[in-house]
């Protein structure tokens, strides 16, 4: 038999009658029920056998009218009230069923109660207040039922519902959740991308996040970040890093922008400091308050800060070449005089005279020192060609120290002066001798300063056949303290000086490079800290014209 199918129940007003189903197979029994039941505000449907009642309830049950009890005889020819009741309760198990008979053996009565859940046994003739009685509690219980039906209606309904709503909160989270991984991984796709460091740090310097550029800057792993102090991870500090704007985020809760410095790796960083706390107006009511927090961001400004150093440098030199044009007129004039007067004495001292030769050097002196003036003029530029001659390093050497000499021996520094190979400082060099007795002249000096309380400056000169062409190699040592190695990369760039403020331009060694640049050569440096320093010329040989 297939399963109940369960009419959607009718609820009736007061007002309405109450539907009720007599069957029996005697129509004395149909008439007096009828009479019984309608007198008591009864609506009542008769059938004169099982099937011709079944057959009234699946029509009342397609009208929506299905009788609220079935009163049934139990002797009726082709099905009996047992069977019959058993398959209203089957099929409309809120239909209450009662079984009428004059046989009211226990064997009926168990067998009625087991297979048709009757709602209650009644005897033939019946007690007409125990028939009301009946069927007035019989209808309360089908009201019970129906209304149970629809309440259980509603409330699997309402589980369907929270069935569904839980499923689409489950997606929802599932979603927003596969969003908010999204979302990290973008934020930290982003943070990784960027190639300056950028940490997120709490009030006491203590990293709740980081970029990769950070890990590679610590050499560290990402992963072993959180926690650390920001300033051990970027330069390796016990304590927060000299101008960290993190304070003053802390103080003003407004963005700060500062330079720090990574003393261990001569690196410069230019740091941005933000707030990040919880904005304005954006709290819940319920909500734990942020904490605060600082963003900052790294920018490695060491190349830029050199390369403002070298367009300050350049604007020194520019502004220097434009003071040295208006300043050589006023030097050349006066040299010029002095040049013209040392050749006329010249001529009329004879050559034996220890006074000629201090009119040679005179005369040297000022052509030095015009020439000194306009090396610096012509700085930028190479030395014109025509400006170059023969000569050695020999005739170099001694015109450079002849006019220092003295004055150097009055500080007591000696040079020490020779070839170390035979000839080499007769080796024929084509270059503009005056430069080159510049850059010599200048070397002994700065040795000179670097022996204050006297000492040797040794001179040698050497040649070198294994290369091609052969080279002139001329080396100028001091006693002195030596170059710190942190100052060896300077030493030769503009305005680069240790030494005291009026006794050096910073100049000397910058053009020195260039003139031995310019006249085809090499100048390179060796210094040991606490014993001395040493600088090496190296220019060819000329192989003829």
């Amino acid at each position: 038999m297939s399963a109940p199918v369960l009419a959607d129940p009718v609820v009736q007003s007061k007002s309405e009658r109450t539907r009720v189903l007599a069957v029996d197979d005697e129509p004395s029994i149909l008439s007096c029920l009828r009479r019984e039941l309608r007198s008591e505000n009864f609506d009542v449907l008769t059938a004169a056998s099982g099937p011709e009642g079944f057959e009234i309830l699946l029509q009342c049950e397609v009208d929506g009218t299905l009788p609220a009890v079935v009163i049934s005889d139990f002797r009726m020819p082709g099905m009996d009230g047992v069977q019959f009741l058993e398959k209203i309760k089957e099929r409309w198990p809120q239909i209450q069923r009662v079984l009428l008979t004059a046989f009211a053996s226990p064997h009926v009565l168990e067998d009625a109660i087991n297979r048709c859940e009757i709602h209650r046994f009644l005897s033939k003739p019946w007690d007409r207040a125990l028939l009301r009685t009946t069927l007035m509690t019989a209808c309360a219980q089908h009201r019970l039922m129906v209304e149970n039906l629809r309440l259980t209606g509603q409330l699997a309904e309402q589980n369907r519902q929270l069935r569904q709503w839980n499923e689409d909160l489950e997606r929802t989270i599932d979603t927003r959740t596969q969003q908010l991984r999204l979302a990290k991984h973008e934020q930290t796709a982003t943070l990784d991308a960027i190639d300056d460091p950028v940490i997120h740090i709490d009030l006491d310097y203590n990293v709740k996040r980081a970029n990769a550029a950070l890990a590679v800057h610590a050499g560290a792993p990402i992963t072993g970040m959180t926690g650390r102090k920001c300033h051990e991870l970027f330069a390796g500090l016990p304590q927060p890093c000299e101008g960290c704007p993190v304070p003053t985020v802390r103080d003003s809760g407004e963005a700060s922008l500062s330079r720090v410095a990574v003393p261990d790796r001569g690196m410069l960083f230019s740091v941005a400091a933000f707030p990040s706390g919880e904005p304005q107006g954006t709290r819940y009511e319920d909500a734990e308050p942020w904490e605060d927090s600082v963003v900052c961001v790294h920018r490695d400004v060491t190349d830029e800060e050199k390369l403002q150093q070298k367009l300050y440098l350049s604007q020194k030199m520019a502004a220097l070449g434009e003071l040295a044009g208006a300043v050589a007129h006023e030097i050349n004039n006066p040299l010029g005089g002095i040049l013209a007067f040392a050749q006329i004495m010249k001529r009329e001292v004879p050559e034996d005279d220890e006074k000629h030769e201090f009119l040679v050097c005179i005369e040297d002196s000022a052509n030095r020192c015009r020439n000194t003036v306009r090396n610096l003029l012509n700085y930028a530029r190479f030395s014109p060609r025509e400006e170059r001659q023969l000569t050695n390093m020999g005739d170099v050497v001694r015109k450079s120290t002849t006019i220092i000499s003295n004055m150097l021996r009055m500080e007591g520094v000696e040079i020490d002066y020779a070839a170390l190979t035979e000839g080499a400082d007769q080796l024929p060099l084509y270059i503009n001798s005056n430069e080159v007795q510049g850059v010599v002249l200048n070397l002994v000096t700065n040795a000179s300063d670097a022996m204050p309380g006297g000492g040797c400056i040794t001179v040698r000169v050497r040649s070198d056949d294994s290369v091609v062409p052969p080279v002139v190699i001329t080396t100028v040592s001091d006693e002195g303290e030596g170059i710190p190695p942190e100052n060896m990369s300077k030493i030769f760039d503009p305005f680069f000086t240790t030494k005291e403020e009026g006794k050096g331009t910073g100049l000397g060694l910058s053009i020195s490079y260039r003139v031995m640049q310019d006249n085809g050569g090499l100048i390179e440096v060796e210094s040991t800290v606490g014993e001395g320093t040493t600088f090496t010329l190296t220019l060819p040989v000329d192989q003829g014209r």
